[in-house]
């Protein structure tokens, strides 16, 4: 039950409905915390958009809080930094004025947003913090302004409490979540695959990865001949146009056969094609200090409730969710052991079925549902009174 009834405005400077990772995990945010009595307003700019449907459409989402779109000077036909620059400075200014005059309410950023959002009269911001940028000192200020950081992983909020000298309590941990009404469906592999007009008789090795370089996508490419006969990679072209061409262009020139690339897909097939799978894969690179450190995938959690066996790479932020016991780890960015590590678990595929029910019975602690109730008690353990 919620503790009490508050007014948050959820502002994120992007794109909405989006392909992208950040739509989902916006959406199920604003929904779970609207469920705990919050009276939520997203605040996003409005921009060219090609998807048609509306965000609830779109992502299956309740339509239990409100969407208001704030006028920006939207260069749609011209990609480039600069553009980009003079749309969030454009959202920034109409953010500001839509603000300034209301009152008893609490602002919830996530993203750059918060650099001039911070300046605004209220004293109720809280600022949902993802990726240390290489120009992070430029948000001291904002540090030391809101009543409270959240970070969807531990070595950034422990990197925050140490270089800004943070009380522990300033900085909550609130890991990305999954919607297991959504994943935790009960569909065989067989049933997922005659639905999907996937071969029965293949062995699937699928990622949901984005080809994004800080994502470590060239795995598949290193390993592909090394793989057992039978089997195939299975992935969806999701990512910067260049870099999906970069990688099937290499796929081309190396003859490879064993890597299959589907559309990007509607959100609401992911969980089928998630049960499809033999293996899920969460690749990840040590080579990248956001792949390494900052990083709470959504997929990660999807993969939890999926029930499938989880090769994981090993780094750091994957770490702070998964374990031995719940998924099996290959050393990142080494080819060879990425694919010793798919005949192991092919070779004890009864074992690693137990490691993916453990992950299933972890992800019930991972909830949208539980990160909003986590998030709602922060912000009202932080503010004094809002109406």
């Amino acid at each position: 039950m919620p503790q009490s009834k508050i007014k948050i405005f959820y502002a994120i400077n992007a794109r909405i409905p989006t392909e992208k990772a950040h739509g989902i995990q916006t959406m199920k945010t604003c929904e779970a915390l609207s469920e705990f009595g919050a009276d939520v307003t997203l605040i996003i700019p409005r921009r060219f958009n090609e998807i048609k449907e509306s965000p609830y459409e779109y992502y299956g989402v309740k339509n239990n809080f409100k969407i208001k779109k704030l006028p920006v000077l939207d260069l749609f036909f011209w990609d480039s930094s600069f553009s980009f620059l003079i749309k969030t400075f454009s959202f920034a200014v109409a953010c500001f004025f839509y603000f300034l005059f209301k009152r008893n309410y609490v602002l919830y950023a996530r993203g750059e947003i918060i650099l001039p959002l911070a300046k605004l009269p209220t004293g109720n911001i809280f600022w949902e913090a993802h990726i240390k940028t290489e120009n992070f000192s430029i948000y001291k200020r904002v540090i030391k302004k809101v009543k409270g950081l959240i970070v969807v992983n531990k070595h950034f909020k422990n990197e925050l409490i140490r270089d800004y000298d943070l009380m522990e309590e300033k900085v909550l941990w609130a890991p990305d979540g999954v919607d297991l009404d959504k994943f935790n469906i009960k569909t065989s592999k067989e049933e997922a695959r005659k639905h999907l007009d996937l071969p029965n008789a293949k062995k699937i090795i699928l990622s949901s990865t984005s080809f994004l370089l800080w994502k470590g996508a060239d795995i598949f490419l290193k390993s592909a001949h090394l793989l057992p006969e039978g089997c195939f990679i299975l992935l969806f072209k999701s990512g910067e146009k260049k870099h999906v061409e970069e990688f099937i262009a290499e796929k081309e020139k190396n003859g490879i056969k064993n890597i299959l690339i589907l559309e990007k897909q509607p959100y609401e097939k992911i969980p089928l094609f998630l049960k499809s799978a033999d293996i899920l894969v969460l690749n990840g690179t040590n080579k990248s200090d956001i792949s390494k450190y900052y990083t709470s995938p959504l997929k990660m959690f999807e993969y939890m409730a999926s029930q499938r066996p989880i090769l994981s790479a090993d780094v750091i932020s994957f770490r702070e969710i998964l374990n031995d016991g719940s998924a099996v780890f290959y050393e990142s960015d080494n080819a060879a052991d990425f694919a010793a590590k798919i005949h192991f678990i092919f070779n004890n595929y009864p074992t690693c079925e137990k490691k993916a029910i453990m992950a299933f019975n972890n992800s019930l602690e991972f909830t949208w549902k539980k990160r909003a109730e986590a998030i709602i008690k922060f912000i009202n353990k932080k503010i004094k009174s809002v109406n």
